[in-house]
């Protein structure tokens, strides 16, 4: 008698742990079907309820062009870009080619305010590279950019949060992850 009920909770667990890897394996094919690429764009909704338009730079190559080269009547008030990020490291910024000022708002991994640099100053065109503004190291995990003359960036603290509308940060982490 001990055997028979020693089989049939080996079958039973068994049974249950079948159960739970189908059932992952269906919602983890569920998740990859929801983000075909990564997106370009996102709307974040700022501490106050304020969508930002929102440029996502993934790539080394998009990062490292940022906001140069885009003209001041191009990025309105409610425009940003976000620096999206895998890992927390320091940050180190600077405005060559840019057109206009910018807040540099630094995140954490649930884009969270850890530092803000309010106003750092643009410079248009490459030059005299030791003159290009730069902003503060920082480490953190993203990096957001807003117009400084904006009332979004204005009303910004530390502590504050930001939200993603129709992404998840585990959405474009899983998708950076697969290389779409």
């Amino acid at each position: 008698m001990k055997e028979v009920i020693q089989y049939m909770r080996s079958i039973h667990s068994k049974n249950i742990l079948t159960i739970g890897l189908f059932m992952g394996l269906i919602l983890a094919g569920c998740q990859s079907q929801e983000l075909k690429s990564l997106p370009k764009k996102v709307e974040l909704k700022s501490p106050d309820g304020s969508i930002i338009n929102t440029r996502v730079a993934i790539t080394e190559k998009e990062q490292a062009q940022g906001v140069s080269g885009i003209a001041d009547s191009d990025f309105k008030e409610n425009d940003g870009m976000l620096f999206f990020n895998m890992e927390e490291s320091m940050k180190n910024f600077w405005m060559p080619d840019t057109y206009f000022n910018l807040a540099i708002i630094y995140l954490d991994k649930n884009l969270k305010v850890v530092d803000i640099e309010p106003d750092v100053q643009h410079h248009p065109g490459w030059g005299d590279t030791s003159k290009i503004p730069r902003a503060k190291p920082v480490y953190c995990r993203h990096v957001l950019e807003l117009r400084a003359d904006s009332s979004i960036a204005k009303k910004i603290k530390i502590g504050d949060k930001f939200t993603l509308q129709k992404y998840s940060l585990e959405q474009i982490e899983q998708g950076i992850r697969q290389g779409l």
